[in-house]
């Protein structure tokens, strides 16, 4: 596989080809664009800006960071987005993300770098915690990676670390100005009443930034920990058999946290949906398999059985959406395959693509990756 989807890189890897630099004109942007350019050589530099077409001040923004990047000396694109549907968040996360990935690979950029601070770290694993349910893992609380990938482009926060308010502090006293985006004070959304919230200065109500930022970094560690137990588990316990039938053999031997979040992993192989299944929901097949009974359980778009200590999974033969023909680019099928056009007349290909790993992935899931795409792949030499 390729490098840089398996490790972060160094500053100086990172020098030597393009690299984009994603700046919408606030406060963190601006100061990422210009840490930037005192950390890295120009010639490798390029800024994209996002223009959402949401508001009527978007495209003076967007042209307002040409002209920084300009008298920088950079080279800067607007990217602008043509929504499809209800112009959500979500949506415009998603849309941002791949029209910066696209434009990175016109340029020949292998690294994104953004400009998250420690205030979106704190807001991120705030939300995420007041959000709890009781069938949820504390996956979410290790919120944003300085490294993760996007389809295979690594993203790159380097300010994570960096309060929002020292990065403005910083560029007043250098006399560079950058934009408020008014939707950052619409108490409408969750993330602007928790940055409010989070700023108040009620000391005692709410743990500050940093210490927030404290629990992300130990998440993350036990996050990163979990996962490479899982991945010599499944390198150990696990292989796919006719039909696409995956099997845990010897299952009663594997430790039951650490079965379970393995079975959440490969009902992501399986099942192809966009979202780990809670662990919660396999604690019975866990037991049963642990004192080898029998039991059968549908989750995640996924059949799960057990029997004599081992366990099964396939995905479920109802709601299978019909194979595409006649395509004339690559397109997604049921979040687990890549459909490639057929050639000089042969029948359309198939490639292993599984959408929750692939689409967005935190670097403390690199490890679980390369472990299922490990298995995949020597199945597919073997067949």
């Amino acid at each position: 596989m390729d490098a840089v989807r398996n490790k972060n890189l160094t500053l100086a890897e990172i020098s030597q080809s393009p690299v984009l630099i994603a700046v919408s004109g606030g406060s963190d942007s601006v100061a990422l664009l210009h840490w930037m350019v005192e950390h890295f050589p120009k010639p490798q530099l390029h800024v994209a800006t996002v223009d959402h077409q949401l508001r009527a001040d978007s495209a003076d923004e967007a042209a307002m960071v040409a002209r920084m990047c300009g008298e920088l000396g950079l080279p800067h694109v607007t990217l602008q987005w043509q929504a499809e549907g209800p112009a959500t968040s979500a949506a415009a996360r998603d849309a941002r993300y791949q029209l910066l990935q696209g434009f990175a690979d016109e340029i020949g950029a292998k690294v994104i770098v953004l400009g998250h601070t420690l205030d979106d770290q704190a807001e991120t694993v705030f939300m995420r915690a007041q959000r709890g349910r009781k069938e949820s893992d504390t996956r979410g609380l290790s919120g944003i990676c300085e490294w993760s990938s996007y389809n295979g482009t690594r993203l790159w926060r380097p300010l994570l670390q960096q309060s929002r308010s020292d990065l403005r502090q910083n560029l007043t006293d250098r006399g560079i100005d950058w934009v408020d985006d008014p939707t950052n004070q619409d108490q409408k959304y969750e993330r602007v009443r928790v940055r409010s919230l989070l700023s108040s200065g009620r000391k005692g109500t709410v743990p500050g930034a940093r210490a927030i930022s404290r629990l992300a970094e130990l998440s993350s560690r036990s996050r990163r920990w979990m996962n490479q137990q899982v991945a010599e588990h499944i390198k150990k316990h696990t292989v796919i058999e006719t039909k696409g039938i995956i099997t845990l053999v010897r299952g009663a031997e594997i430790p039951p946290a650490i079965l379970r979040e393995m079975l959440s992993a490969l009902i992501l192989v399986a099942g192809g949906m966009a979202y780990r299944s809670p662990t919660s929901k396999l604690v019975e097949i866990a037991k049963a398999v642990g004192i080898k009974n029998s039991a059968k359980i549908t989750l995640g778009r996924c059949l799960i059985s057990t029997r004599n200590g081992m366990i099964n999974l396939q995905r479920e033969a109802r709601n299978l959406p019909p194979i595409p023909t006649n395509i004339g680019e690559p397109v997604f099928y049921d979040g687990r395959f890549m459909i490639h056009p057929s050639q000089s007349g042969m029948r359309p290909s198939a490639t292993t693509y599984i959408s929750s790993l692939e689409h967005y992935r935190p670097e403390t899931d690199d490890l679980l990756y390369a472990a299922l795409m490990e298995l995949l792949d020597s199945t597919a030499q073997s067949t």
